[in-house]
């Protein structure tokens, strides 16, 4: 068999380690022999005169075969000749014979030859059995006490370094070479404390020892007994402190945790522990200023899914701190600037998930300033950068998108340009939020981090950024039905020849009624084109009324942005013709009467029957002034009877906007109709007086309405 690597060779991908390559682990761990346990007079720390006494066994430097390919263990150590004769390997079974022995230079002996013959015996490497073996003949209690060999300041630094990197050293190369289910015990595990208790040795300067032990406890990190050892440690902490000088300390205590919960399922107990960690972290990222911190994001965002999300009373200290770290992360230059933004937003998006009513403020509302090369380098807030630099992302990759879906990095963008529009759409909630603020007090102003000039660009530029969306949806939705769909395709494509044509140059991507990124940008446009005081974007949404038609109903989520896009469309009256005349006017109603037999409708889907009211009214108007349409009141009027025959108190105010929508349109409707028409009639005018019966949880102005149109529909008695 070959030789198990140690991390990151064996342990390529966190996902890969967590996701079941591991082997399954041994239930009966192995131990130490009784014969093997050090006597009561063998017990304390090793000290000078033993040191002195046993370093020559060790003053050579032993071969590393090329076979081999587990990590290379040096025995020479500073301030010893760099050229000594290397000693002939001794038999395996006298080294474990030495290891046996009570007496601590014996065993330090033993184990000195044991790592020289491990070192040059590759033909042990592939028996598992013999490892195993000779791994059970390490008496613990013994390298726990050369590992101990720093916590006495009696001892040479020179022979302390010594002493502890031989130590160090046999345990690595055990770990290199035992398969996975003979690391996950209390013989590996149980010496984690030490090897952390090492780490914050203030005096300790071997690189290459501080090295091994980072390589062994992210080995350990991925078992069971490894990860409790490390999280559970009382110097675990130190992982943090070394975050700067040693990336794979992050790494340790991501797979820690993530392991440990995977094999507990129990986050509540370790989420304490896991603010306390992004805490030290941000502490010591903030502490050394200029530092790249995108590998500090990446293991930020993979621990945050163990946080529950909307904890709306609780704001943990570290997140005003990561936001700002955040900004300043994006003002920075990276060495890989693809992988730096897609850290950044995708870290952020995690972040408003979990915190979604504190982070934005923080995030958006950040009084940074971008500091440039000028003279006057410090003029432009941070945030601007920040906002601005996702709007560059999503314009630069929107128009070649649809020919980029069959590449390779297709996916990853695809999620990119997903968070992207999602913090746009943040943004643009943000900017809601302080223009309230600004109109309902004197102080609201100071929530808005840059000034009109820098606000009056950004508009512009999310309304080209909208502008762009709105050509790849039609492009997107057009290029569905040449492949197949129901709906004809566009104007210039006259022939099969071009229909096979476009379909061979531009491939598919996913369906869009199952696309995230769709789902963001209708969500984006819903937002902005409620705020956009212009014209022309509006102009331009209103080709989208095909797309909208064609996906309404398709998935349950895209309802409400389809619903408020539609509602756009009672300024053009060339939408609301092309809803009226085609089978938008049908759907709406359709889904209008789901929403009414909807025994449990959640506040949103409600609030979605609302706007379908209130756009389908200039809808029905426009029809009946133009003459079209003389019955456009009786489907609101059977509506509204279900409605209010319900008997429920609940949803009054959608009741209400359906019996005023109805009433207005019977007082245009003609004065003769037909019998059943009148039947209708009359039963409908029992509905506003039943529902002024609940008037009091209506808000003031509707109820306004109600009782003035009640008044009115006396004259049809």
């Amino acid at each position: 068999m070959a030789p198990h690597h140690l991390y990151p060779d064996a342990l390529e991908t966190t996902d890969d380690v967590l996701s079941g390559s591991m082997e399954e682990r041994v239930t009966e761990e192995v131990v130490d022999n009784s014969d093997n346990a050090p006597s009561s007079a063998s017990t304390s720390t090793l000290g000078r005169d033993d040191i002195s006494m046993i370093s020559p066994v060790l003053s050579c430097q032993p071969c590393q075969s090329e076979d081999v390919k587990g990590p290379t263990v040096s025995a020479t150590f500073p301030n010893q000749v760099s050229e000594q004769k290397q000693p002939p390997v001794e038999n395996l079974d006298e080294a474990l014979q030495l290891l046996r022995d009570k007496d601590d230079t014996s065993k330090f002996v033993g184990l000195a030859r044991l790592k020289a013959i491990l070192d040059n015996k590759k033909e042990f490497l592939g028996d598992s059995n013999v490892i195993a073996e000779c791994w059970a003949a390490v008496p613990t209690g013994f390298l726990d006490r050369l590992l101990g060999a720093g916590d006495h300041k009696g001892n040479r630094v020179v022979d302390r370094d010594w002493v502890i990197s031989l130590a160090v050293s046999i345990i690595h190369t055990f770990v290199a070479l035992l398969p996975e289910s003979c690391r996950d015990n209390v013989r590996f595990s149980g010496r984690t404390d030490k090897l952390l208790a090492i780490l914050g040795l203030k005096m300790y300067c071997l690189l290459e020892t501080k090295t091994r032990i980072l390589q062994i406890l992210a080995t350990l990190a991925v078992t069971a007994h490894g990860s409790a050892a490390i999280l559970e440690s009382t110097c675990w902490p130190v992982l943090s402190q070394l975050a700067i000088e040693f990336p794979l300390s992050l790494k340790i205590i991501d797979l820690a945790f993530r392991s440990a919960i995977k094999e507990t399922g129990n986050i509540s107990v370790l989420q304490p522990k896991i603010h306390r960690t992004f805490s030290e972290w941000i502490t010591v990222f903030n502490y050394h200023g200029n530092v790249d911190t995108i590998t500090l994001f990446e293991h930020v965002c993979r621990l945050l899914v163990y946080i529950p999300e909307d904890r709306a009373s609780e704001i943990p200290k570290w997140l005003a701190p990561l936001a700002q770290l955040i900004l300043q992360s994006s003002n920075t230059r990276h060495e890989d600037p693809t992988k730096s933004r897609h850290v950044i937003v995708s870290l952020s998006i995690a972040l408003m998930r979990c915190y979604p009513k504190q982070f934005p403020d923080l995030l958006f509302g950040s009084s940074l300033l971008m500091k440039t090369r000028a003279p006057n380098s410090y003029t432009r807030p941070i945030i601007w950068m920040f906002v601005q630099l996702r709007l560059v992302d999503i314009r630069s990759s929107i128009p070649s998108l649809l020919e980029a879906s069959s590449g390779p990095g297709y996916g990853r963008t695809l999620i990119h340009l997903t968070a992207c529009y999602d913090l746009i759409s943040a943004f643009i909630r943000f900017l809601v939020d302080c223009s309230e603020a600004m109109s309902g007090s004197d102080d609201g102003s100071d929530k808005l981090p840059f000034s009109p000039e820098f606000l009056l660009q950004i508009r512009e530029d999310i309304s080209d950024t909208c502008s762009l969306t709105v050509e790849y949806l039609c492009d997107r939705f057009q290029m569905s039905q040449v492949c197949g769909a129901i709906l004809p395709a566009r104007p210039e494509i006259r022939t099969n020849q071009d229909r096979l044509h476009l379909v061979a140059r531009i491939p598919q991507p996913p369906i869009m009624a199952e696309d995230p990124l769709v789902r963001s940008q209708l969500a984006m446009l819903s937002f902005w084109l409620r705020e956009d005081e212009g014209e022309t974007l509006t102009k331009e949404a209103g080709s989208m009324v095909n797309v909208i038609f064609g996906m309404y109903g398709k998935a349950p989520d895209f309802r409400c942005p389809l619903v408020t896009i539609l509602e756009q469309f009672q300024y053009n009256p060339g939408g609301l013709h092309h809803i009226r005349y085609t089978n938008g006017w049908q759907i709406l109603l359709d889904d209008l009467e789901l929403i009414v037999r909807s025994r449990d409708p959640d506040r949103e889907t409600v609030m979605c029957g609302e706007q379908i009211v209130d756009m389908m009214g200039p809808v029905a108007l426009l029809a009946i002034k133009e003459g079209k349409a003389e019955e456009e009141w009786q489907p609101f009027a059977r509506i509204a009877i279900k409605l209010v025959a319900q008997g429920s108190a609940d949803f009054v105010e959608l009741k209400a906007t359906v019996v005023l929508l109805t009433m207005e349109l019977l007082s245009l409707s003609p004065a003769t109709m037909s019998a059943d028409s009148a039947e209708l009639r009359k039963k409908f005018l029992k509905v506003p007086s039943r529902l002024l019966s609940v008037q009091d949880k209506m808000d003031e102005g509707t109820r306004e309405d109600m009782v003035s149109a009640f008044f009115k529909l006396q004259s049809f008695r």
